[in-house]
């Protein structure tokens, strides 16, 4: 029992499942108020690191609010009872992490963040006593707490305690580094100096508590967390989580070395009844020798399999089939296979056999198709030697009932066993893959949740948003049905974050005015998914992309509470770590690129470029590479270069917005003269009917301002302003770009004292965006003057 509140174990009218129930027994009004604020304020959050909220009302003239019974062991506890590995800590930490992002994220500051305030359950945090909790104002600074200290005094900030002195989000970053002193020294030491560290790395030497580059690096971290000034702390509880990220990497890989010597050949391979199959004739069809080195691993690539039901009713179960194959055999040694991306884009191109061998240097090929057969499937799959087409290769059938899913993605262990350890030897442990493990109801809503979600990015790919949005919508349903199936199942759950970005980027795209609200909510909610993805698996490469994408988007979002540059920085590292352990990831290639683009490093961008296509050489992404592509070579005035991409993306993507302006983008670059403003005002009228956009839309301006560049250059700056005031003063979209892009016409007709007031008013719509500026050859004329230099010196002063 509290001063204000008490705790019950409570049960909900016809439920057995018990409920914690806290209820106001204060009498004062503004005991009554705080306790409303903290139910506001839990209802504003939903996080799986953060308790949650059930209901609340009010009963018998007292308020009261429910939230799942965790039980009652606190972190306090655990720090006293438990030996807690070095992992174990990170993880717990980590966990405090996620849930405080979440928390600043939507505006407010915990303000009491102490281990009595963490719930442990099965080995992770949850963070819970939103008590004391805060708005942050627009300002970054705190609404007035009720009662100054009611955080635990050890865990409390220097600016918590100063008279007079405002705490922001910073005093939680110090509380979690008040706790990480206490895991690792055994007690709290003193707050700041050499003493504290000098004590803290004497503990974790005592405890043989990883290398001494670990200790090293701990250590620095904690007492960052805890500096006195909150300057010197780290900007955001996103950074502090990333740290924790890295060090938990450096520890497991340490762990790894001690233990490799005493491990023995791989022990477990996961694999469904074709994939045995294929490794099995991957062995036999490609000559190897067992000592050989690298140059001897075979590598595979699987097609979609053919929907050939009648109807073609079971893509989904096919092209969900072919997955499960590509997963099942990354698990076998001695084999590397590409991704679904790559064989989806071969075989839409009809790519022949031979050219996998000289393009990638792929020995093997495997098809398959669906059948049905009465009230039977049959999954037929054939795997072809490229080197010998005409050896046939070799067939292998799977039957099961229409309704069997589990029996066509599992099928008869017995003979899978027999067959791989004739083709593989003792090595070879088989088990069972880890997707073939879900429910097989789970499995079917996600498969056909993945086709409704490729139907409508086709769709929204050719500019038809309003066809797309139910299939949208339908995909949700199935994917959070597959989550309710099996609730520890990741995929569902990172694929619901990628279809939020796409409805984020869908918003975006037609536009800013509604972005400002509604992309920062879908992208809010992706990254909690990704950040609850990666708290059940924290190694997931899937989700580490999501989150280093929203990341990126979301550093661009134009809101006060968001720290730009902490996303940035976080979303670099995210997504450097996604190709690093996967170099085929594309799409992270064509992020990193936009990234490297926006900070203004033209050439960086394109080397992201040149990495995407190595990594989805037959362009499942295309319409995406070719548009960085585009974009970094008109920063590097590579116009030669951009111009083939354009009329290439014009060909292949004949229903891509982009792809219909870009020629325009080119011509606002180079063009002169009046056949070239003949020539722009025919391609803004053409691209415009193409498009059927309004003045609504980002690009309808965008074409105009191209045009107005292609005649400023001609030497009639008079006429070039007047088609931009002429299009403002229709227009009906403030996007701050379209500052940019008029500050782009003024810089072409050289008029400095304009492009700096532009470039003055996108900046301060979009802070954010002085990278561009500064990384923008277009304006490199102009940094040496008196006009930029105020700018810049009003910048920095922001």
């Amino acid at each position: 029992m509290g001063e204000t509140s008490t705790v019950f174990m409570a049960r909900r009218h016809g439920s057995v499942r018990p409920l914690a129930l806290k209820a106001c027994n204060a009498q004062a009004a503004p005991a009554i108020s705080e306790f409303d604020r903290e139910v506001q304020h839990l209802a504003a959050m939903s996080h799986p690191r953060i308790h949650t909220l059930l209901d609340a009302g009010v009963a018998g003239g007292v308020s009261y609010y429910t939230m799942p019974l965790l039980g009652s062991r606190t972190l306090s506890d655990v720090l006293i009872s438990a030996r807690l590995t070095t992992e174990e800590k990170l993880v717990l930490l980590r966990d405090v992490c996620a849930a405080l992002a979440h928390v600043h994220a939507v505006g407010l500051m915990h303000n009491d963040v102490h281990p009595a305030n963490i719930v442990v359950v099965e080995g992770r945090a949850i963070l819970g006593d939103f008590g004391d909790a805060r708005m942050i104002r627009t300002d970054d600074r705190l609404e007035p707490p009720a009662a100054p200290g009611a955080m635990s005094a050890p865990y409390q900030s220097p600016e918590r305690v100063s008279a007079g002195a405002v705490s922001d989000p910073r005093s939680d970053i110090f509380a979690v580094g008040r706790i990480a002193q206490e895991m690792f020294a055994g007690a709290l030491p003193g707050t700041s100096g050499g003493g504290a560290a000098r004590q803290i790395d004497g503990a974790l030497t005592r405890s043989g508590t990883g290398s001494r580059q670990f200790r090293r690096h701990l250590t620095s971290l904690i007492q960052s967390l805890v500096a006195h000034d909150p300057a010197k702390r780290p900007p955001s509880v996103v950074a502090v989580s990333d740290a924790l990220d890295s060090l938990n990497a450096l520890s497991l890989g340490e762990s790894e070395s001690r233990v490799s010597s005493r491990r023995g050949p791989a022990k477990v391979l996961g694999a469904i009844a074709i994939a045995a199959i294929l490794v099995s004739s991957a062995w036999k069809l490609i000559p190897h020798d067992q000592s050989a080195g690298p140059a001897a691993t075979p590598k595979i690539v699987v097609l979609p399999f053919e929907d050939l039901t009648r109807g073609s009713h079971y893509g989904w179960l096919a092209t969900g089939l072919t997955h499960e194959l590509i997963d099942a055999l990354t698990l076998a040694p001695g084999l590397r296979v590409s991704s679904f991306e790559i064989g989806k884009s071969a075989s839409d191109a009809r790519v022949p056999l031979s050219t996998f061998q000289d393009r990638l240097g792929i020995q093997l090929v495997a098809t398959g198709a669906l059948e049905q057969l009465g009230a039977k499937l049959r999954l037929t799959v054939r795997v072809n030697d490229v080197s010998d087409p005409a050896a046939g290769g070799e067939r292998f059938e799977v039957s099961a009932d229409s309704g069997d899913l589990d029996h066509l993605r599992g099928a008869v262990n017995g003979e899978i066993a027999t067959r791989l350890r004739r083709a593989l030897g003792t090595r070879v442990k088989p088990g069972v893959s880890p997707r073939s493990t879900v429910p097989a109801e789970a499995w079917a809503d996600f498969r056909m949740a993945e086709a409704l979600q490729r139907d409508a990015e086709l769709r929204l790919a050719a500019g038809h948003v309003r066809l797309a949005d139910p299939e949208l919508s339908n995909a949700d349903s199935l994917y959070r049905s597959a989550l309710v199936r099996d609730p520890r199942w990741n995929a569902p759950r990172v694929a619901i974050g990628w279809l939020y970005e796409a409805r984020a980027r869908v918003v975006a795209d037609s536009t800013l005015n509604q972005c400002r609200q509604v992309c920062l909510r879908w992208r809010s909610q992706a990254l909690a998914l990704a950040d609850s993805a990666l708290a059940i698996e924290p190694r997931s490469i899937d989700a580490l992309e999501l989150r280093g994408t929203v990341r990126f988007e979301l550093s661009f979002a134009p809101s006060r509470r968001i720290d730009s540059q902490a996303l940035y920085d976080s979303s670099s590292v995210d997504l450097t770590n996604v190709v690093r352990q996967d170099e085929q990831r594309a799409r992270a290639w064509i992020t990193i690129s936009a990234m490297r683009s926006r900070r203004g490093d033209a050439a960086a961008a394109t080397t992201a470029i040149e990495n995407a296509e190595r990594a989805d050489p037959w362009l499942t992404l295309g319409p995406e590479v070719q548009e960085r592509a585009i974009s970094s070579y008109l920063m590097m005035e590579a116009f030669d270069q951009a111009d083939r991409r354009c009329r290439g993306g014009r060909e292949a993507y004949p229903e891509r917005a982009s792809f219909q302006q870009c020629t325009l983008s080119i011509m606002g670059s180079v063009a002169r003269g009046k056949s070239a403003i003949d020539s722009a005002w025919v391609e803004m009228r053409t691209t415009t009917m193409q498009a059927g956009d309004s003045t609504t839309d980002v690009t309808w301006w965008f074409r105009r301002a191209m045009v107005a560049a292609v005649i400023a250059r001609s030497g009639l700056r008079d006429s070039a302003y007047r088609v931009l005031r002429a299009s403002r003063a229709i227009r009906s979209t403030d996007d701050p770009n379209l500052f940019y892009q008029e500050a782009f016409v003024y810089g072409v007709a050289g008029d400095t004292a304009r492009v700096v007031s532009s470039l003055s008013n996108y900046l301060t719509a979009r802070p954010s965006g002085w990278a561009l500026v500064q990384g923008d050859r277009w304006f490199s004329r102009y940094r040496s003057t008196e006009q930029f230099r105020r700018l810049r010196d009003s910048i920095s002063k922001r």
